[in-house]
Parts: structure tokens; sequence; C-alpha cells
């Protein structure tokens, strides 16, 4: 008799997936809640189940709560996935076609889940945000010194105008740059010969040679404490076999002690049996009769 053979459902459409984000959407906090105790647990389960109602009830493929977890962990996975080569094509070199747009369901999940897929900001590398536009065009020099001096400017104002006054948040907007407007300039020769110079404080041959001694005095320390220490414990080993050298001897004395008593009492034990035959022949000798022939 052949097993029953689980049936296959079907796949999840595009549909699917963005009616399940949507039904993920309001339950979030929840869903991806790092505690893994009880009563989260029970909770999770409790909202999967809800979620499983709702997405029933607009679908018409049921699922169950099972499917629908990981259809969802899936869909984390693969949008992180996507998320990094869209990212890895933006920055690549060499020409080409551009990177394939993501998808509204993986954009509307990218939203949701935020720090989870997207890296930290990062101005100095490649890991700083990654432009969405065009990337064949680039900022002129003039843009961005106007839009810095647009950033620049307010906050020296409120510098100026906080002395003596109870301290507030500036409102700074946002370095933007139109990149269809841009025109590509290559002359940038006064911004890049300049060179920004740094102060090193460095310490003096003095304050070297006092770390040195410091080093080599804190070492002799430790080296001192360490051979004390194993002349203590070699001390303390001597100390402890001459005890048992001694206790060794008072048992080998005692033993001899125990012999002589175990030979004296024997010796007793003799003198009684003569003493007690000597008395037997007495008695007999006393009570003797004639022999009447």
């Amino acid at each position: 008799m052949e097993p029953n053979k689980r049936a296959r459902s079907k796949n999840f459409t595009i549909k699917d997936k963005s009616l399940l984000v949507d039904c993920v959407k309001p339950f979030l906090n929840v869903i991806e809640c790092t505690e893994t105790n009880k009563k989260s647990n029970d909770k999770k389960e409790t909202i999967w189940a809800e979620i499983t109602t709702n997405f029933n009830s607009q679908s018409d493929n049921p699922r169950d709560a099972k499917a629908l977890k990981s259809c969802y962990q899936h869909l984390k996975m693969t949008v992180k996935k996507e998320n990094a080569e869209y990212k890895r094509q933006r920055f690549a070199t060499g020409g080409g076609s551009e990177p394939q747009e993501l998808d509204p369901t993986s954009v509307k999940l990218i939203s949701m889940l935020g720090s989870q897929i997207l890296p930290l900001k990062n101005l100095y590398d490649s890991g700083s945000d990654y432009h969405h536009g065009s990337s064949s065009s680039s900022p002129t020099i003039e843009t961005l010194e106007h839009n810095t001096s647009s950033v620049i400017s307010p906050v020296i104002d409120y510098c100026e105008n906080s002395v003596g006054e109870t301290l507030t948040e500036p409102t700074v907007e946002p370095i933007v740059v139109d990149s269809e407007n841009a025109v590509t300039e290559t002359t940038v020769g006064p911004l890049v010969n300049e060179k920004i110079r740094f102060s090193v404080k460095r310490k003096s041959h003095s304050n070297k040679l006092d770390d040195i001694t410091s080093n080599v005095q804190a070492k002799k320390v430790r080296l001192d404490d360490r051979s004390r220490i194993e002349e203590e414990l070699v001390e303390l080993k001597r100390q402890n076999y001459t005890k048992q050298n001694k206790l060794l001897d008072i048992q080998l004395e005692t033993a001899k002690l125990q012999n002589e008593a175990a030979k004296l009492e024997v010796s007793i034990k003799k003198t009684q049996a003569k003493y007690e035959e000597t008395r037997l022949e007495q008695l007999c000798g006393v009570y003797s009769f004639p022999i009447v022939s």
C-alpha cells in the first residue's frame, strides 16, 4: 500500500505576495520582535492565525499559517539579496545597462523592515547612500558649493544668535542634488589640489623612555612575585613531605608496639595453659584410686 503523499500547494503569485505583505504590515512589531519567551511566542502564533484568516478571506488560494510564515521569511531573504545586488550594480563600473528596478512588493517590504535591510548611513566610502537617479550625470562644483552654503549658513546664524539663550535644534534642510539638470565638469583642480592637514601629537623621547622603564619595572615585579610564589610552593611541598615522613615513622612505631603486644598476649596465653595443665595433673593425683587385681 503506497503511503499518502502530501499534495503540493500552488505557488504564491505576485498578487498573493503583495497581499501577504499588506496583511503582515499592521502586526509587524509583534512578528519582528526578537524575544523568544513563551508569552511572545504565544502572541506571535495568535497574530499569525489572524493573518491567515485575513489572507484567506481575500485570496482565491487558501493557505495555512505555516505556509504564510515560510513565504514571508523567503520574501525577506529575497529582498535582502535583490537590494544588495541592486546596490552592487549601481556602483559597478564598465558601462552596461541600467540595473533592474525592484518590484513594488520588494519596495513595500523594504519600507516596512527599514534597518534590517538598509545599511547605516556612511558618507566616507561605498557604504554611503547610493544615488537612485541616472548614474551618467554628476553635480557641478557650483551646485555643490551652493547647496553646502545653504546648509552651513543656517548653522552659523544659529550659533551666533544662540549665545546666552536656551539652545534649540535648528531646522536644516538636507542637501538635494538635481542630477537631471546638473552638467558634468572635469575641471576640479582647486578642490583636488587642496590638501587637508592633520595635527598629530607625538610623544617625546623622554616620555617613550619613561614608558619603557615603567614596563620593564612592571615585568620585573611580576617576575619577582612569580619567583616568590614558586619558592613558597616548594617550601609548602617540603613541609608536607616532612610531615608525611613523621606520620609514617609514627605508624611504624605503632605497628611495632602492636606486634610486641600481640607476642606478650601469646606468651600470657601459653603460661595460662601450662598452669591449667599442672593444676589438672595435681587434681588427678589427689583423687586417684588403687587398682584391684
